[in-house]
């Protein structure tokens, strides 16, 4: 039987500061050693940071805001949702020991803070705050007025035109667009207006996620937060709302996210489509800063062929293209137009003979061969519509009007009545005139003043002031007798020339226009005389043809709002 032998607590001591000794000096050795390619690859996280600018009252956010530019209608707003605004960037990331000898991650990871300029720029910002908001909302109010033009020119273009015509759809979901834009503008607007008297701070809103794969190489996704005790500089520390980092994570003191690349900045253009040798070639899309969008082809850099543009002033043009100038929309004539006729005493007396018109028997058979023209089918189409001279200057009778517009009204063909300006009589005289000797009759067209003076008889009655101010009192006179407004006939070079003289005249009234070319003039018409050597069944000689700017449902819809 043995003696059992008493423990040394001395000896004991000595055993565990062996112990700690070596686990210190194993635990040193294993920190200072470099990380293996897996233990890196463990350590690397991918960041996702988001962030944007929140206007703020107390603590309600009243908008919120893409960037702290100088003008707000260029960034992304929105007054109740963030992920609406917010600029992205990826980059990396390192989980990060809070100690050196102590395994103390708790979920922190180093990685960049690509706003960490922001405190001084926001100081600067809050110091004029008030003031700027009154800016931006004038900014807002002037960019609302210029999309909701934008929008009046594209329902105009969508009005006039039939699924079938090339351009519509690009113009339709352009529509789309632009009508979003505007709601955005107008939601940031309203936000404004209803600041009024509270007080306001615009403070930074940033968003970091952590992106890692699991065990079973699955992603996943965790939410982190800025921790607020870091110094502002582009590195920082963030953490995990769960202050954990995955099992499979390596944590090291001497954490290294890697090098930042800085986003390239918000170009002045974006360019989406066909290049070739660095050169826009092909079809594609432009769109800049300043508001100006392209859909359509290129060539050599330049617009060529068809697209559709719409400029910072809401100006919209669909059509042909070459050398980056806009050329017109080339019509495709299709029995489904709406077309008409207008006639004088010339259609009735010429070669010194005198011939009637067959009514019952007007079809159109030819459009004209003086300009190209683009034509789908045989040409017999019906007559809808025709313009009728009544009477010129203050003397002047077409003794044919009375005995055409009954025919024309008995045959079913809608009737419209036109007065030849003259610059030499008094425009309320001329008025009375055409006005006396005119039939109007429920269903009929708008009048109509035929303007034709060349530059010398312009110039003759005092120049282009005195011109509109006659045409003016003409206008009124006319529409308060027969309660519709009438329509402004004129042509392309009168167009060009005069009406930038009188942009009311072109607001106020429709445009009937004669241009002989193959392109659709390049503004607001009712209707086109496209040609006058047009040839018609039933009618000797040339006549004038013409073609409403509209296919059947819209020419229905004129009728009803615009008819005598």
């Amino acid at each position: 039987m043995s003696k059992n032998k008493k423990l040394n607590p001395r000896r004991l001591l000595r055993w565990l500061w062996v112990l700690l000794v070596f686990a210190a000096v194993s635990w040193i050795g294993w920190y200072s050693m470099p990380m293996t390619e897996s233990q890196k690859q463990r350590n690397k996280t991918t960041i996702e940071y988001k962030s944007c600018y929140a206007l703020m009252s107390g603590k309600d956010t009243l908008l919120y805001i893409g960037e702290l530019a100088n003008d707000w209608t260029r960034v992304k707003t929105s007054p109740n949702d963030e992920s609406k605004v917010m600029k992205k960037e990826t980059f990396g990331g390192a989980w990060h020991n809070k100690y050196w000898l102590i395994p103390s991650c708790l979920g922190r990871i180093v990685t960049y803070n690509p706003d960490y300029k922001a405190d001084s720029l926001l100081r600067i910002v809050n110091d004029t705050l008030p003031q700027l908001v009154k800016k931006q909302e004038q900014l807002l109010a002037d960019k609302s007025k210029r999309l909701e033009r934008t929008l009046e020119e594209l329902r105009y273009f969508i009005r006039v035109h039939d699924v079938a015509d090339e351009g519509y759809h690009v113009v339709a979901a352009h529509y789309a667009e632009v009508e979003a834009d505007k709601e955005r503008i107008d939601s940031a607007l309203v936000a404004l207006q209803n600041i009024g008297d509270k007080p306001l701070r615009m403070q930074l809103v940033q968003r970091y996620t952590a992106i890692y794969k699991n065990r079973r190489g699955k992603t996943r996704r965790r939410n982190c937060r800025l921790l607020k005790s870091d110094n502002p500089s582009l590195i920082c520390t963030i953490q995990t709302r769960n202050r954990l980092k995955p099992i499979i994570a390596y944590a090291t003191f001497a954490s290294d996210p890697g090098e930042y690349v800085a986003p390239e900045p918000m170009p002045e253009y974006t360019y989406d489509g066909e290049k070739e040798g660095g050169k826009r070639e092909g079809h594609g899309i432009y769109f800049d800063r300043a508001g100006n969008y392209y859909d359509g082809f290129w060539v050599n850099d330049q617009r060529e062929g068809f697209g559709c543009s719409v400029d910072s002033a809401g100006n919209v043009r669909v059509g042909l293209w070459k050398e980056d100038r806009f050329r017109g929309e080339r019509l495709n004539y299709t029995p489904e137009r709406i077309y008409g006729i207008d006639i004088a005493r010339y259609q009735h007396e010429m070669d010194g003979g005198v011939f009637p018109i067959n009514w019952k028997n007007l079809r159109i058979t030819s459009l004209g061969v003086k300009t190209p023209k683009t034509i789908t089918g045989a040409v017999n189409y019906p007559v809808s519509f025709v313009f009728i001279k009544s009477t010129e200057g203050t003397t002047v009778l077409n003794k044919w009007f009375a005995s055409d517009y009954a025919e024309a009204r008995k045959n079913g063909i809608r009737v419209g009545a036109y007065h030849f300006f003259s610059t030499k009589s008094d425009p309320l005289e001329q008025a009375r005139h055409f006005l006396t000797n005119t039939k109007f009759s429920r269903g009929d067209l708008p009048p109509v003043l035929d303007v034709e003076p060349s530059d010398a008889q312009i110039e003759a009655m005092g120049g282009a002031k005195v011109m509109f101010d006659w045409i003016r009192t003409w206008m009124r006179t006319v529409e308060q007798y027969t309660k519709v407004r009438p329509i402004l006939y004129i042509n392309q070079m009168f167009v060009n020339r005069y009406m930038p003289l009188a942009p009311d005249v072109a607001e106020d009234y429709e445009v009937w226009i004669a241009r002989y070319n193959e392109f659709k003039p390049d503004m607001h018409l009712a209707f086109w005389q496209l040609g006058y050597d047009g040839r018609l069944s039933g009618i000797r000689g040339d006549v004038d043809i013409n073609v409403f700017n509209g296919y059947k449902d819209d020419w229905e819809e004129y009728l009803k709002q615009r008819a005598i």
